[in-house]
């Protein structure tokens, strides 16, 4: 168990490498992308999945800038000639395996920023989307600890997202998986209603049958409580494997 040292309130930035997965629409302004992906970082900080889960609704309409790496460690280039767009429809995707799970959302791009838009969908068409990536400008709370003997800074709260900034060396999984075709825009909000109503069902029976689906508002009220109840329920799951483990694994203090 590493010494403790105190839970320390700091800046969170982080960033991953972004190849590209799919894209299908040359003229789309929508991309769904990887904010943030659970686990150890090439900055050797340290994101559980339930840390990640529970920022998800910080990531709901967080701007996005496009910055040099110098202007995103430095929490610099927040000006409006760098806006590029937004992120919303946010959502945590389970991983295969503890702590590797992910944070999503749809990147919505401005027109003025078409250029930008190009070299994206440029870079997936030449297979070159490795030559940059995302990165979350946030604030939260850190704990010092170990992992296979070396040591690490695990997140153990984020409290806001001030951006997510598109820059060259990244460092924590975030990509761009799939160029949205801007009439399908319907479709995806139906399908990303569809995955609360889902949600809801599995982990809150009780709501789910009492839901008028025609209030938007009970859904998504709904929806945060059955993500809370995913959250508790995966805390417990944690406890049990912590105890069960006894000195196994990584430890965080």
């Amino acid at each position: 168990m590493a010494k403790k040292r105190g839970t320390r309130h700091e800046q969170l930035r982080e960033s991953t490498r972004a190849p590209f997965i799919e894209a299908d629409q040359a003229k789309g302004r929508r991309f769904r992308i990887r904010a943030i992906r659970a686990g150890l970082s090439g900055n050797r900080n340290f994101y559980p999945d339930q840390v990640l889960r529970e920022a998800v609704p910080l990531f709901h309409k967080v701007r996005v800038f496009v910055k040099s790496d110098a202007e995103h460690l430095a929490g610099g280039g927040k000006d409006v000639r760098n806006l590029i767009g937004r992120l919303v429809e946010p959502a945590f995707v389970e991983g295969q395996a503890p702590d590797s799970g992910e944070v999503q959302a749809t990147f919505e791009v401005l027109e003025s920023a078409g250029e930008i838009a190009a070299k994206i969908r440029e870079a997936h068409e030449r297979d070159m989307a490795d030559i940059f990536g995302f990165s979350i400008d946030a604030r939260g709370r850190s704990r010092t600890g170990r992992i296979n003997g070396q040591p690490v800074r695990a997140a153990s709260k984020i409290s806001k997202i001030n951006s997510v900034d598109l820059i060259v060396e990244p460092g924590a999984g975030g990509q761009v998986i799939e160029l949205i075709e801007a009439l399908q825009e319907e479709d995806i909000d139906m399908k990303l209603r569809a995955r609360m109503l889902k949600l809801i069902e599995a982990k809150r029976p009780d709501l789910h049958a009492e839901l008028d689906l025609e209030d938007e508002a009970a859904i998504e009220q709904a929806y945060r409580e059955a993500l809370a109840t995913e959250a508790e329920e995966a805390a417990a799951e944690e406890a049990k494997k912590a105890a069960a483990a006894a000195g196994g694994g990584y430890s965080i203090s």
